[in-house]
């Protein structure tokens, strides 16, 4: 078949063309890619004019350059207070029930002032609006004001669990599991055959593994616990668990999960051997992992300089490691806290993070509230160094 004339005119035009396309970069007989721009995508030329090539990945963001930013709180007036409870719900929102405002005076450090209140009160903050906003939840039938027990929340049943915690005197103490429905504004008291005495300064955690909770620890009068708990919110019950190795007792520890079946625990106060002054304090510096599908306890071997002990610190887990400090030691809880620390979880290293002269004043007894799109947490209230609640809201921001 004879080629159609105005076709055949045209063959010398297409050589020239190709040989022009082939004379750009990237034409070597195989498809070639968009040509390189001087602007892409907001990039503009490259290391030494050079137009070609893919940009570098950015490097990843430091934790180190993690910072604090004041922030003013929207909707209602949270009276400002410590040791509450916390069930967050992993969606940028978080319950909040009881807390105190005791304060330590200076004349009797074990006396509150005639003025400070046990809270009962429940609260719902969204993080996921700029200003956070706080909402005041009424309720009904629920438990008696309290402070320092702990608390978790059910994504199944979307409840959460508040267990244990203390009154306004010294020896009033609550070894009891309560369920809290927010959306219906109910309280049900889960009543059990058997559940753990000592959940004063316990620590709770929700387990995707298994869909119950583990805590650990806690205190009945001045005796601390080592014990780890299992409640299967299927048939309200309580299990104890029998790990062959477990942390120290204690009290006023954290546990957060770090995967569907691992939680990480730190912190907390726990005594030793009797002296002649009285008992020997002790607050622990280690790291654990509870495994909930063998149910053991994994020391975290750490290399290198680590930070202070300390009782109730705050502590938030990111990608691969965990924001930990703040928190109270001392007798009384008289010595604050107020650095914060980076543990890489791979590295087995802490590096403590310079927080700069825009930064919370030290405080303990503030649980991490969630912090947004944009913050990895959030802190509110806690006991200060001068014994004094603190009500500033403070973001942490992510890295950049």
């Amino acid at each position: 078949m004879r080629d159609h004339p105005h076709t055949s005119r045209c063959w010398p035009l297409l050589a020239l063309c190709a040989w022009a396309l082939c004379a750009l970069p990237g034409c070597d007989g195989e498809p070639s890619e968009a040509a390189p721009s001087s602007v892409r995508e907001g990039y503009v030329g490259g290391a030494g004019g050079d137009l070609g090539g893919e940009r570098p990945p950015p490097p990843p963001p430091d934790p180190l350059a993690a910072r604090f930013v004041p922030v003013a709180p929207d909707g209602d007036a949270l009276a400002s207070r410590w040791g509450f409870m916390v069930a967050e719900r992993r969606d940028g929102t978080a319950l909040i029930f009881g807390g105190t405002d005791y304060v330590i005076d200076d004349d009797d450090q074990r006396r509150s002032r005639e003025d400070s209140e046990i809270f009962g009160d429940v609260w719902h903050v969204d993080a996921r609006v700029k200003p956070p906003v706080f909402t005041h939840i009424p309720t009904e039938g629920g438990p008696d004001p309290r402070y320092m027990g702990c608390a978790a929340w059910d994504p199944n049943s979307e409840t959460a669990l508040v267990v244990g915690g203390r009154g306004q005197s010294w020896g009033e103490e609550y070894a009891e599991t309560w369920r809290l429905d927010a959306a219906a504004g109910t309280w049900q008291r889960i009543l059990a055959r058997h559940q753990p005495r000592a959940v004063k300064g316990c620590a709770l955690a929700w387990s995707e593994h298994r869909d119950a909770f583990i805590l650990f620890g806690g205190a009945q009068g001045l005796d601390v616990s080592d014990e780890t708990w299992l409640f299967d919110p299927e048939d309200d019950t309580w299990l104890e668990l029998d790990p062959p190795k477990a942390p120290v007792a204690r009290r006023d520890a954290v546990m957060v999960p770090v995967s569907d079946h691992e939680m990480l625990m730190m912190g907390g106060e726990a005594y030793g051997h009797w002296t002649p002054r009285g008992v020997e304090v002790i607050w622990p510096e280690d790291v654990w992992i509870f495994d909930v599908r063998d149910q053991r306890w994994t020391p975290k071997a750490i290399e290198g300089p680590r930070p202070p002990g300390r009782r109730a610190p705050w502590l938030v887990p990111d990608h691969g490691g965990i924001y930990m400090g703040f928190g109270v030691s001392g007798i009384y809880a008289e010595v604050a806290h107020g650095d914060l620390w980076w543990l890489d979880l791979e590295a087995r290293q802490w590096a403590e993070v310079d927080l700069g002269d825009q930064a919370p004043s030290p405080r303990g007894f503030t649980p991490c509230l969630p912090g947004g799109r944009s913050a990895l947490g959030m802190m509110f209230g806690g006991l200060s160094l001068d014994g004094e609640t603190d009500d500033q809201l403070w973001l942490l921001k992510k890295p950049r």
